[in-house]
């Protein structure tokens, strides 16, 4: 029995195509290569991911799609928690239709649920393991909320939503959550920090709370399947008076211009 399936032993990394165009392929990869190290998963043919998903797309006769490649240990013939030292990794490799956002979204922001951060504390490994990130969103869906974001308990540091890393814009700049094993080091969160660069928006790196959210002119949910989402409501309370700001406007553009260039 695959090992991934028993013990969620594996990684995984989820990346756009847009137009053929593999959307910052090369930190999707690096990532991908660290959190393989990191739990110690040997894959020979790691060069060949790309060809693989250029076969997909040929394939399926398409040339967009959000990729995902999933990483396991592979199979072993007893049900064992210690990792073996030599075993043949599992590769999936599937092509997921593209997402969209939907009208409302675009035009007026998502909602979101506040929830405490039940997950391990080496969220910088992306692995399969997302129960908590599963059972948070579903909560934040039956209670009608569009997604959910994180805090730590005791401190309300605000860490990531459940597929997201968030953003905060605050007197005219970006205000990110540092990189460390607490939240996973987001491809787009990245590309939106360089976006913001060159239109001469600054980055602050700092831990922000649960208020500053409420007084943020702008709260941004980045992710590769999704890129920049717009939240104006959390909790019920609507953000800047449920009003997307025009730098998390231009921001949005930005990127949307950027990945359809």
């Amino acid at each position: 029995m695959d090992r991934g399936y028993i013990f969620g032993d594996g990684i995984y990394e989820a990346f756009l195509i847009k137009n053929s165009k593999f959307i910052d392929f090369e930190p999707h990869m690096k990532r991908m290569k660290r959190s393989l190290d990191i739990v110690n998963i040997t894959l020979p043919e790691f060069s060949k991911i790309e060809m693989i998903c250029n076969d997909l797309l040929k394939l399926n006769s398409i040339n967009s799609a959000l990729m995902y490649v999933q990483i396991t240990r592979g199979e072993l013939p007893t049900r064992e928690h210690n990792m073996p030292h030599s075993n043949t990794p599992s590769v999936i490799v599937i092509a997921y239709p593209e997402r969209e956002q939907t009208k409302e979204w675009i035009e007026n922001g998502i909602s979101c649920m506040l929830a405490q951060d039940i997950r391990w504390t080496r969220r910088d490994i992306k692995s399969l393991n997302l129960l908590g990130n599963v059972m948070l969103k579903q909560k934040a869906s039956d209670c009608g909320f569009d997604d959910v974001i994180f805090y730590e308990k005791g401190s309300l540091v605000v860490t990531e939503a459940s597929s997201s890393n968030v953003i905060i814009i605050k007197d005219d700049k970006l205000i990110t959550h540092p990189v460390n094993n607490y939240i996973l080091d987001g491809i787009t969160k990245n590309r939106t920090i360089q976006l913001a660069k060159t239109i001469g928006i600054e980055t602050i790196e700092k831990e922000f709370i649960i208020d500053d959210l409420f007084t943020a002119s702008s709260v941004l949910l980045t992710s590769s399947g999704y890129k920049i989402r717009l939240c104006t409501n959390i909790d019920g309370r609507p953000i800047n008076d449920g009003k997307i700001c025009k730098i998390g406007r231009l921001l949005f553009n930005t990127m949307e211009k950027w990945i359809n260039e």
